[in-house]
């Protein structure tokens, strides 16, 4: 057996369950990972120094359990994070760390979804979420103003880019795929 697919370090780094963990596009090399955590944080790790919770490099916060964080596509210049306190974040990265960009993109406080944003791989910046109304879109370089809602008859619980093409695919708990154009 090829020994790569066996663990070869293990480490406690919240005092939580894990919900998501994400690496960097660009910094791979560098071993950054970001994970989310039922400990309301999202944690930022260099692979190369990580011994347990106080070993991370930041920690950017919720009001809530953290059930995804992920590094946006090309450059990983943005983070966007998501939990059950309903608000999605996003984050820059500046020398100095992540800063918070945009505090509150939405508030789905009133939903019970959990809510997982997605970056479009073909473009730095562009995010996509599935809300109670249907798709929302947001971009980086206009962060004041939220792309328009694509309605849709059911929540969608997941929302994927397609890696070359030009659509959105979402998927809803009545088992609803819907394509957007």
């Amino acid at each position: 057996m090829d020994s790569r697919w066996w663990p070869s370090s293990s480490w406690r780094l919240h005092f939580g369950k894990i919900f998501w963990v994400s690496v960097h596009p660009q910094f791979a090399s560098n071993h950054l990972l970001a994970s989310s955590s039922k400990d309301h944080n999202v944690c930022l790790w260099d692979l190369r120094t990580v011994r347990g919770p106080t070993s991370a490099l930041e920690c950017l916060t919720h009001d809530g359990a953290v059930y995804s964080a992920r590094f946006s596509s090309g450059t990983g210049r943005f983070l966007a994070s998501s939990a059950d306190d309903g608000v999605v974040r996003v984050w820059e990265r500046a020398d100095t760390g992540f800063h918070m960009l945009k505090d509150t993109i939405e508030n789905l406080s009133h939903t019970s979804a959990i809510v997982r944003p997605v970056w479009d791989p073909k473009r730095e910046g562009m995010l996509a979420w599935g809300s109670g109304e249907g798709v929302r879109m947001w971009n980086g370089d206009d962060v004041d103003h939220p792309l328009a809602v694509a309605p849709l008859p059911f929540p969608p619980v997941v929302t994927s880019f397609h890696p070359r093409l030009d659509f959105i695919l979402t998927g809803a708990q009545k088992g609803k795929l819907t394509m957007l154009k």
